[in-house]
């Protein structure tokens, strides 16, 4: 069974110090009990400003934005 929505209230230092929070296996949330809705919630009371990827590498979804997020970082560009 998934846990986790309640993760960023157990550890809020984490998440606010956390660049991003990335979501896999999204394509497995019809066969599970997991609360993603409430996830995000959670995450967006402790760091309203902390972007969330959705991932499922079965399908691709979400893929390719977080991908480009990385691109896109500061830190990822050759000095």
């Amino acid at each position: 069974m998934p846990e986790g929505e309640d993760k960023p209230l157990k550890y809020p230092l984490l998440f606010r110090e956390s660049s991003a929070v990335v979501l896999t296996k999204i394509d497995l949330l019809p066969h599970l009990t997991f609360d993603i809705a409430a996830c995000r919630d959670n995450i967006k009371q402790v760091n309203a400003a902390l972007p969330i990827f959705e991932l499922s590498a079965k399908s691709t979804k979400g893929v390719s934005e977080f991908a480009q997020w990385l691109l896109d970082r500061e830190w990822s560009k050759p000095s």
